[in-house]
């Protein structure tokens, strides 16, 4: 019987089009869904649009859009860029959905009739960029750019701009009576958070601090009434950290999935209210606890965080029409560790596309479809006898051969390890390159007719495998590659059993027909 697990990406505000950022933890959800699908698993894979809030608003606004006809066109183009993508999602969710407004307001009245949810006056900040509020120790001082005598204005340390100062009557959520299970949740849950850096400040903050926190604004447009009193709408955190839930119900409110199996990928930004405020709002009203966050960092470049305003946002769909999808996913995830704050640099991106991709695995390629086709080779089978130092000590290589891939799969998806397995996916085309490199097949094709067609055939082999390993991140990659073999392709987009079947595979008869995976960029 198939495992049923839900992954999902952060839920994107639409007050402007996805940036590189969004597009990182895009394919790091696409590959854990893509890889878990491989391992036997019925996945559900959502991606979403937050769109009740205060700068959605104020966006449209600026446009001079009614709001409704501006979100249907920002959440349109969202959509567009990850089908251009390939992200392999089975769900897309906008908050502004009816059925996601009937999911929050029940869950309103649920937690209202528990008594986790009380009136009372707040005074305090608000930051419109983050969508939250803040206290004053939580901002940073900044010379006022309006100021010639020296003034410091206090700031939002993400957006450096000042927060507004707000008084007014909100509804609270009952955090404080949720300290005891948030420290017991991470006491029994070591890895519930990812990198443990940042689980580590999670726990710190629950540590110090815990306060009840405002689920309402006394706001009257087109967000979320609050069901017992409509001078009120939901706080945008609040409704969204249920989208999560609206997913996994059908348009009755009835669940089909298994909720409880859940991994998020997130930004380091929001890692509070989803590690923090979000399981204790499912605690309130008696629903699972997600199994696991991915948090990841932020880019920058040179060392600056991305915005518009400085004009160094990294165009999604520009990048993917110069270097195509293989490329970014290759660079992002091989030169990148999840969790760390990355300086995008081109130089390097385009250093990892013409050596990685081009020069050591599409030169494989083509030298061994070349040689295959020009000789006649018609199947490729493991050789045992001619497995080099190099071979032998590959974890991949072993893993298949040992029948472990599996487990190795699951502990990538566990950590999101990404980057520690494609170095072993790289080593593995460098170990190769070495083997063809070393026998010079094509020196002794008319010496020894048993000895070249081994090595041609093992050479053969190997290709197969370090495709087949590559295909939950160089997708483009993997289907050009078995056209051009005849290698069965496993559609990892959607719900598969035979991948298992298909590495494990030692013969089989092969067609050559080339297709060009890569093209070296023009200087």
């Amino acid at each position: 019987m198939k495992k049923k697990i839900l992954i999902t990406t952060p839920i994107y505000y639409v007050n402007g089009k996805p940036h590189i950022g969004h597009v990182y933890s895009s394919l790091i959800a696409d590959v854990f869904a893509r890889t878990k699908r491989s391992l036997w698993y019925d996945v559900k894979f959502s991606t979403w649009v937050d769109e009740n809030s205060q700068k959605t608003v104020q966006k449209a606004e600026e446009m001079w859009k009614d709001v409704c006809e501006y979100l249907d066109e920002i959440s349109q183009e969202h959509k567009n860029i990850w089908d251009t993508y390939n992200i392999s999602y089975t769900d897309f969710i906008r908050t502004s959905s009816e059925k996601h407004k009937k999911v929050v307001q029940k869950i309103l009245e649920k937690t209202k009739k528990k008594w986790y949810i009380y009136k009372a006056k707040y005074t305090g900040f608000y930051c419109v960029g983050c969508e939250a509020f803040k206290k004053e120790e939580d901002l940073i001082e900044i010379p006022d750019p309006e100021s010639s005598l020296g003034w410091q204005i206090k700031v939002c340390p993400d957006h450096l701009k000042e927060p507004n100062h707000i008084e007014e009557e909100n509804y609270f959520f009952k955090l404080k009576e949720f300290e005891w299970f948030l420290k017991d949740l991470y006491k029994n849950n070591s890895d519930f958070v990812i990198p443990a850096n940042r689980f580590n400040e999670v726990k710190s903050f629950v540590e110090q601090w815990v306060e009840d926190f405002s689920i309402s604004r006394e706001w009257k447009n087109f967000w979320i009434k609050f069901p017992f009193d409509e001078n009120h709408t939901v706080y945008v955190w609040y409704d969204a950290l249920f989208n999560y839930y609206t997913v996994t119900l059908d348009d009755n409110l009835k669940e089909l999935w298994y909720f409880d199996n859940t991994y998020h990928v997130i930004g380091k930004d929001i890692a509070k209210f989803h590690s923090i405020y979000r399981p204790a709002m499912l605690k309130a009203v008696d629903l699972p606890i997600p199994k696991k966050i991915f948090t990841t960092w932020f880019f920058v470049v040179d060392w600056q965080k991305m915005s518009k305003s400085l004009w160094n946002v990294i165009e999604p769909l520009e990048l993917l029409k110069k270097y195509g999808r293989d490329a970014i996913s290759l660079y992002l995830f091989y030169d990148i560790k999840i969790g760390k704050d990355w300086d995008f640099s081109y130089s390097r991106f385009e250093d990892v596309y013409n050596n990685v991709l081009i020069w050591w695995w599409w030169n494989l390629v083509y030298r061994i479809w070349k040689l295959s086709q020009k000789f006649g080779i018609w199947k490729w089978k493991l050789y045992n006898n001619l497995l080099t130092d190099e071979l032998k000590e590959n974890n991949l290589l072993n893993a298949i051969f040992e029948n472990k891939l599996e487990k190795l799969l699951e502990n990538m998806l566990d950590n999101v390890d990404y980057q520690n397995y494609l170095k072993d996916w790289y080593e593995l085309v460098q170990a190769t390159n070495k083997f063809v490199q070393d026998t010079q097949v094509w020196k002794i094709i008319k010496e020894d007719e048993d000895k070249w067609k081994e090595i041609l055939e093992y050479s053969v082999y190997l290709i197969h495998k370090i495709n087949l390993l590559s295909s939950f991140f160089l997708i483009d990659a993997y289907k050009k590659v078995n056209e051009a073999f005849n290698f069965k392709n496993i559609d990892n987009s959607q719900n598969i059993s035979n991948f298992a079947e298909e590495i494990n595979k030692q013969e089989v008869e092969i067609i050559s027909n080339p297709k060009i995976i890569y093209k070296k960029l023009e200087d």
